[in-house]
């Protein structure tokens, strides 16, 4: 390693450590404005979002909330309001809905996030359940039809290393194989003609749009501490 290489002990001042955040904040809130309009590929971005505010990685790559000194101060709205059904055999997306449309004799079924009412901004703190940021990200969100959970931060870490939001592994983890095969979408449907409809693959998509809905909330939620408001 080149001397120009080395770590140099600087530290970022507070403000910039602030300014980091707010700017990741304005991407995020861009990136579900594009998403809530069609562009899919935005789930990319919203993933090194959530990745580069929440998580340590250890060493120097920390999250900003971390370097701020306010990780362990502040708590995350989850919008799940149950925990993953052992019992149920099929696939289950708890931050998710499927939507189903039919026209013509033709049906197509989606994934789309939790409705966003579900997790109002500036509502009463007291209606949602509040976790941890670490818990947050640990929380499993997802079970696919091979009975594996996925927690938030399995799903970002995903998107980030396998389908290219920050690098492109070649060959995905065991674990991650079924993610990337589509095999977290539950069950089929039938179309008023009888034929089957299986959703389209967007259940891990629309699961980070609704983790950034409620990682805004939460940072909005508590502006005294983050520094963030409405008018952000």
């Amino acid at each position: 390693m080149s001397a120009s290489d080395e770590w140099i002990g600087f530290e970022k001042q507070s403000i910039e450590v602030q300014f980091a955040l707010f700017t990741q904040c304005r991407l995020l809130s861009i990136a579900i404005n594009q998403y809530d309009q069609g562009n899919h590929f935005t789930c990319l971005w919203m993933a090194n979002g959530i990745n580069t505010i929440c998580h340590d990685k250890g060493g120097s790559h920390i999250s900003i909330l971390r370097a701020l000194g306010i990780k362990d101060e502040i708590f995350v709205i989850s919008s799940v309001d149950k925990s993953l059904d052992k019992e149920n055999l099929l696939p289950q997306s708890l931050l998710t809905n499927i939507r189903i449309h039919s026209e013509n004799h033709q049906m197509t079924v989606k994934h789309v996030p939790k409705d966003v009412k579900s997790v109002q901004i500036g509502a009463e703190k007291s209606e949602y359940r509040k976790l941890s940021v670490n818990d947050w990200l640990n929380e499993p969100v997802l079970l696919n039809s091979s009975r594996q959970e996925f927690s938030r931060i399995q799903i970002v870490s995903w998107m980030r290393n396998t389908v290219g939001g920050a690098h492109f592994d070649k060959s995905p983890k065991h674990k991650n194989f079924f993610l990337h095969r589509g095999t977290s979408n539950p069950g089929s449907f039938c179309s008023p003609d009888g034929s089957q409809v299986a959703p389209d693959n967007t259940a891990e998509d629309a699961a980070v749009r609704q983790m950034v809905h409620e990682l805004l909330a939460s940072m909005v939620m508590q502006s005294k501490v983050t520094g963030l408001n409405y008018e952000n």
